[in-house]
């Protein structure tokens, strides 16, 4: 029973775990959320509304009932007669207000995951360096109890820890590109 019980226990501090992380990250959300200003919740939501179906379906009434009323086949008086100048004039103001929009949002976004991209950056850097640690840790104990195995060249490497600039330069190395100096 009480074995029974040890191997319960970790699945349940790691669900402990999982929900811990995942309320940091919403809590990270709530906050990125909360410093947002006035322009870039404006922003954000206009680019999510006029992303939306029916603020197409709309446009596409509007501008048939625009085109239909100004058809030289009725009797009534034309308002905006073909080439319909000032549906063209309309169409053309609200695509450069809606494009900012859509940018300001997407810039926003941009910055948002360049810095999350970094903090990945960061943990990863952090946990290479903790596994490094814990393999030199572990080799250590393997010759303080005399198991000595074959000398393994690839767990001798892996105890050394990366340095993020030899990493960048074998990447740039591999992809054709000379790093900048």
């Amino acid at each position: 029973m009480s074995a029974q019980k040890s191997r319960s226990q970790p699945a349940s501090s790691q669900a402990d775990h999982v929900v811990d992380t995942v309320e940091e990250v919403f809590h990270l959300e709530d906050e990125d959320h909360i410093t947002k200003s006035r322009a870039d919740r404006l922003a954000d939501k206009v680019a999510t509304h006029v992303g939306s179906m029916s603020v197409d379906a709309v446009h596409a009434v509007g501008f048939s009932a625009w085109i239909v009323l100004n058809l030289p086949v009725r009797f009534a008086p034309r308002f905006d007669p073909f080439p319909f100048s000032a549906l063209a004039l309309g169409v053309a103001l609200e695509a450069i207000f809606l494009s900012m929009f859509v940018l300001m949002s997407q810039n926003r976004q941009g910055r948002r995951e360049d810095g999350r991209a970094k903090l990945e950056l960061y943990v990863n850097m952090i946990a290479e360096r903790e596994i490094t640690k814990v393999l030199s840790m572990l080799g250590e104990v393997q010759s303080f109890l005399g198991m000595q195995s074959e000398p393994d060249t690839g767990a001798r490497a892996m105890e050394s820890p990366v340095r993020v600039e030899e990493l960048v330069h074998a990447v740039d190395a591999r992809r054709g590109r000379h790093p900048a100096n």
